[in-house]
């Protein structure tokens, strides 16, 4: 049920802002030229009830499929992984 409710809220919220990227920002360099990354991460952590406002990291996991993201100046960390299908994101 959470998950549903995970994939409505952002197929519906329609966000289509570009999300500013903090100066100093830490992000892999195989991921730098995706923009609609950065936003579906911002959208997923928001979705999750967290905060990002701005993207200040972005870097793959070495051992498990997801991301570590830091937001707001680095104000906050975040992982996202993707546990039996499902995209779970968990503060740091």
């Amino acid at each position: 049920m959470r998950y549903l409710l995970l994939m409505l809220v952002l197929f519906f919220s329609g966000i289509t802002y570009a999300l500013p990227i903090d100066s100093g920002a830490i992000i892999n360099d195989k991921l730098k030229n995706n923009p609609e990354l950065y936003n579906e991460v911002a959208n997923l952590i928001r979705a999750y009830g967290y905060s990002c406002d701005s993207l200040s990291g972005l870097v793959p996991m070495i051992f498990s499929r997801g991301y570590t993201v830091s937001c707001n100046n680095f104000s906050y960390s975040y992982d996202i992984k993707d546990q039996g299908g499902n995209w779970v994101v968990t503060l740091n």
